[in-house]
């Protein structure tokens, strides 16, 4: 077992220096993300916030729910986002096969191999916000708190972790495409930079028990804030989001791997 650990770090600390190559490109790269999503937040921020509140929502409690969404997105990424994303090329030009040939599992490699420290950015943009949204919000701040943020964040990481594996899985079928990691990725994600409660009934049901978005942030910050009135089931779902997230992402590994079986090589 110690011998696979100091393996996978060493992996680890090759491919985070293969990223630092070109620091200067690297950089610039987390700066343009940084001000991307820092100009959509702030802009976000000041409508909202010209408003007053929405569905019961107010700027600063809108806020805490994008930066949770960033926050929990960005420790996804930064394990699971290389190796689904490029899941579908390797199998279509070979290199796939390489990964097998690994003395270690083809799912940890992937991982190992493919870690994107570039989502620093993100996750040092989402502190901040949930720092400065922390502050603006009618919430008592304790130890307790910062706990419940934690596991919030880190169940919410699971879940996205789990999408992008269930996703990703399509690649073995879909040799030449794989619209449904596109459709996770980019589009079904933006639902829940927003409360769940200011769509229709439909669009809530389909993020709560067909793609369970409304796990990462939504319905923990329900129960976190006291608004189980605004939440589809009240405060029942916000209690499950641990066991789900975990429930979740166990089975998106274990499917993930027995995917494997249907792979067949690009050259076969």
């Amino acid at each position: 077992m110690k011998k696979k650990l100091d393996l996978l770090f060493e992996f680890l600390k090759l491919s985070i220096k293969q990223s630092m190559i070109f620091r200067g490109t690297w950089l610039l790269g987390v700066l343009g993300q940084f001000l991307n999503y820092g100009a959509t937040i702030l802009s976000l921020y000041i409508v909202i916030l010209s408003l007053g509140s929405i569905k019961g929502w107010t700027a600063g409690e809108m806020l805490f729910i994008y930066a949770l969404s960033l926050l929990a997105y960005a420790l996804a990424a930064s394990v699971f986002y290389g190796p689904c994303m490029v899941l579908g090329t390797k199998i279509l030009n070979g290199d796939f096969d390489q990964t097998l040939t690994k003395p270690m599992n083809a799912l940890t490699y992937e991982i190992v191999s493919n870690f994107n420290i570039g989502y620093i950015s993100h996750i040092i943009l989402g502190t901040v916000l949930v720092v400065i949204a922390v502050g603006k919000m009618s919430i008592e701040l304790s130890v307790v708190t910062v706990i419940r943020i934690i596991v919030i964040v880190i169940c919410g990481a699971l879940i996205q972790s789990s999408l992008l594996l269930f996703a990703s899985m399509f690649s073995f079928i879909m040799v030449n495409g794989n619209p449904a990691l596109n459709f996770i990725v980019s589009q079904a994600r933006r639902f829940i930079q927003y409360p769940l409660n200011i769509y229709p009934k439909s669009i809530q049901l389909l993020l709560t028990f067909v793609l369970p978005y409304g796990f990462i942030n939504f319905y923990p910050v329900v129960n976190l804030l006291h608004k189980q009135e605004l939440a589809f089931g009240g405060s029942v779902l916000g209690t499950l989001f641990p066991i789900i997230s975990v429930l979740l992402f166990s089975i998106s590994v274990f499917a993930w791997n027995r995917s494997l079986k249907v792979y067949s090589s690009a050259g076969a």
